[in-house]
């Protein structure tokens, strides 16, 4: 419809969660020495795979974890307040690369600071 609108600024911010961020390298340092510190610091949560560790912490909590980490020694590959998507939508391989499509466009436009989306790849 012309002249029709989509959203007003702000209205799916409830399915998305403000989080601090932190994601660590792998061979950065062993597993239990992170999961240890960070925890001890006061991260919500602490998840390992293959290729490294997230940490997540409450908004409030990121710079003390953050600082934990930094004064270890443990190299970050990034530590941002983000939001992370409360429920994920599973979408098939012609989808993702549909929607990172979308979001790479969105992100080159000036007007646009941040996206964030809640596809879950298959």
């Amino acid at each position: 419809k012309a002249g029709g609108q989509l959203g007003s600024a702000g209205a799916v911010t409830r399915l998305f969660e403000g989080k601090g961020q932190i994601i660590i390298d792998r061979e950065a340092a062993e597993e239990d020495i992170v999961m240890e510190l960070a925890l001890e610091a006061g991260a919500d949560d602490f998840t390992a795979d293959e290729n490294g560790y997230e940490i997540l912490t409450d908004p409030g909590q990121f710079e003390p974890v953050h600082k934990a980490v930094e004064d270890k020694g443990v190299a970050t590959l990034s530590a941002e307040i983000t939001y992370i998507a409360q429920q994920t939508t599973v979408v098939d391989e012609a989808g993702s690369e549909n929607i990172q499509r979308l979001v790479d466009t969105l992100e080159e436009n000036d007007d646009v600071s941040d996206v964030f989306t809640n596809a879950e790849s298959t």
